[in-house]
């Protein structure tokens, strides 16, 4: 621990150790990540040949980049040795799940084997077999995604594996009839090590087991491995059917591809029943590949020549019809469709639109997501748009449900630490106390959901947090009468200590007004709890409240348990001109009366409009009146032509300042006389309708 590889890569913990290398997780001290660093064991580098190739697998691994396949960053090489750095998953081997859990329901069981598969048909893509598929190899990350690991070790050692023990022994569970004869062996081998693992995680044992190696290595060879379905009744015919024909003897008796038992594989998980003659390799009759008849001595048995002459003729009538078969199909015309767009639609909707296509749905992947409901296709290949020829394939990536994490365990770590835990991995805390006199205070005890199990993101995790020895919680006492809460507090292990009284027109004598620690605080046995009580009304004397603002008066009001009730202006920071009783005066009632009238001086509004006159207006605690229209040439439409009160006339809070608004479609005012004056008529307006 602590220890630096070339200066960049931190060694901070020994993850595991196999047959072959140490594990180690580490730090990448230039780009600030964890990464994982394997370091080939002595009895593995010191051996230069195995060296050489193992570099040269190592190289071409780090090529691939595929979602399935646990990366590789970086190949370093000293006289210390050999180490391999690479991505670090979190999560769990499948050796592990399958220890824990035992047989695996059946569709959980074919997306684990279908992410074997598609790593698989990446890699022999770029010609590499891994030849060490296993349990221990397979990773399941914390969101469940299936990650292959050490490709390119197991071809480098793959000669060594039945000379090892221990760790290796978990190598020959996998090994294919070819591999353990020494033969050569390419991605069949590959496809043989998927069947065993299909078998194991739908029967929860393994298809063949022995005392050593040896004796495990020839059951691949020689024995027939016990149907599934006689280990688990229920598991699909089809299903079965897949399993034995990857377990076969024979490499051209399993399938011809990762890819093609990946499409089997899809079918029977969609519900389609699987079409064996285009998985299965169909020997050519005379091929290395057909056995001819035995006779019961072991020996072969030679066909009679005319009917040797017969079967020639039916195989030339079969492969003529075979070559005008393949002739027809190259020079009929392709009819294409569109590619629909499938994203956002349900599983059976977008099946639905393809076959009416005539073109085959196949799941590619699934995935979790938290926006859409399970079953809903998130991705698709090729784009929508695109056009293909009838009986093509569209692959989909399909939403799997919500994302699933691990429930860590939290026992031993601070309330914080814990907290930060869980954000992490998007799930919530719940807090809740107990005393404890062996953990420290604020530190979790115990924990529901229980550890390692799995729960939806957004899980609420309940994280009982110590205490420490004999602390509890204070309870509430205000409004409680003295006698019963020094009752509460000595059954609680705490001293209840008069501080003060003051007068309350609302809470009775003797009943507590105030206490000090507050309501929640947790205290250690024996403490003190400081308490202020009521007097009644006894001594109850009106307050002085003015010239402070409301507010200030409303919480000296509530202190001694008085109503306040105002007059005037509300504003919380406006302030108290007069109030009733006067202060020192005792009070017959619980309230006090008080004024508060605030004045404001009226702007200017002439040449606004009615929206901006209201919004100044109420700035200032006045309000817009009655608004007139009147035509008029010197004004805009809707522009303000008079105020009353007039500008700078300081009017109280609350009133209202009259308004007179241009307006051309107003009625035209007719002037008629008026007496209302001596000495002469004055003008005055009426309104035509």
């Amino acid at each position: 621990q602590g220890k630096k590889i070339f200066g960049r890569y931190e060694i901070l913990e020994l993850l595991g150790e196999g047959g072959m290398a140490r594990v180690y997780r580490a730090r990448d001290l230039h780009l600030g990540r964890e990464v994982a660093v394997k370091v080939l064991l002595d009895s593995v580098a010191g051996d230069p040949d195995l060296c050489e190739r193992f570099r040269r697998e190592a190289r071409a691994v780090a090529t691939l980049s595929h979602p399935n396949i646990v990366g590789v960053f970086d190949f370093l090489e000293s006289s210390e040795g050999i180490f391999l750095i690479m991505e670090l998953v979190r999560g769990e081997d499948l050796r592990t799940r399958l220890n824990r859990s035992g047989p695996l329901p059946v569709p959980e069981a074919l997306r684990i084997a279908g992410g074997i598969l598609t790593a698989l048909q990446e890699a022999h893509r770029h010609g590499l077999i891994h030849r060490d598929i296993s349990a221990r190899n397979v990773l399941l990350d914390e969101s469940g995604t299936v990650r292959v690991s050490d490709f390119g070790i197991a071809r480098a050692v793959g000669d060594r594996t039945l000379t090892r023990t221990g760790e290796m022994l978990g190598s020959v569970q996998y090994i294919s009839p070819e591999q353990a004869r020494g033969d050569q062996t390419g991605a069949p081998a590959d496809l043989y090590a998927v069947g065993v693992l299909l078998y194991e995680m739908l029967t929860g044992r393994l298809p063949f087991v022995a005392e050593n190696p040896v004796q495990l290595a020839l059951k691949h060879i020689n024995e027939e491995p016990v149907p599934p379905s006689d280990l688990r009744p229920g598991i699909p015919e089809d299903l079965e059917d897949l399993v034995l024909q990857a377990l076969s003897k024979d490499p051209e008796g399993r399938f011809h591809s990762a890819g093609d038992m990946l499409a089997a594989l899809q079918r029977i998980g969609s519900g389609d029943r699987m079409d064996r003659t285009l998985t299965r390799v169909q020997p050519v009759p005379g091929s290395p590949g057909t056995r001819p008849p035995q006779v019961a001595d072991g020996g072969s048995r030679p066909a009679p020549p005319r009917r040797a002459g017969l079967l020639w003729l039916m195989v030339g009538t079969a492969l003529m019809a075979l070559l005008a078969g393949v002739v027809w199909s190259v020079l009929r015309p392709v009819e294409r469709v569109e590619v629909p767009d499938l994203v956002g639609l349900s599983l059976a909707e977008a099946r639905r639109q393809a076959a009416s296509l005539g073109l085959e749905l196949r799941i590619q992947d699934q995935r979790p997501s938290e926006e859409v409901p399970p079953e809903t296709i998130l991705e698709q290949r090729p784009a929508p748009g695109q056009r293909l020829a009838r009986g093509s394939a569209l692959y989909v990536i399909v939403c799997s449900g919500r994302e699933m994490v691990t429930v860590p365990d939290l026992t031993g770590l601070t309330l914080s630490r814990a907290r930060e835990e869980l954000s992490r991995l998007g799930l919530d805390l719940e807090e809740s106390r107990a005393p404890d006199s062996q953990i420290p205070p604020g530190v979790v005890i115990r924990q529901s959901p229980a550890p390692g199990g799995q729960v939806t993101r957004g899980t609420t995790i309940v994280a009982v947090v110590s205490s420490g020895p004999g602390t509890k919680e204070l309870p509430d006492l205000r409004g409680m009468p003295r006698a019963e809460a020094e009752k509460v507090l000595a059954d609680l292990g705490f001293e209840l200590v008069v501080r003060g009284t003051r007068p309350n027109a609302s809470v009775a004598v003797d009943f507590i007004l105030e206490q000090t620690p507050s309501p929640g605080t947790l205290l250690d046995a024996g403490k003190k709890v400081y308490v202020v009580l009521s007097l009644g009304k006894q001594g109850l004397v009106a307050p002085d409240l003015v010239g402070k603002s409301l507010r200030e008066a409303r919480e000296i009001a509530a202190r001694q348990g008085l109503t306040l009730v105002v007059e005037g202006a509300t504003n919380p920071e406006d302030a108290v001109e007069s109030q009733d009783p006067p202060p020192g005066q005792p009070l017959s009632r619980a309230e006090i009366h008080v004024a508060s009238h605030q004045t404001a001086v009226v702007p200017r509004l002439q040449g606004a409009t009615i929206e901006e006159a209201r919004e100044r207006l109420e700035a200032l605690g006045l309000q817009v009146g009655e608004v007139f229209r009147v035509p008029s040439e010197d004004f805009a439409p809707g522009e303000i032509i008079e105020q009353s009160p007039a500008q700078g006339i300081e009017a109280p809070r609350g009133s209202t300042v009259d308004l007179t608004v241009a307006d051309p479609a107003a009625p035209t005012p007719v002037v008629t006389p008026t007496d209302s004056e001596p000495g002469g008529p004055s003008p005055s307006a009426s309104w035509v309708p």
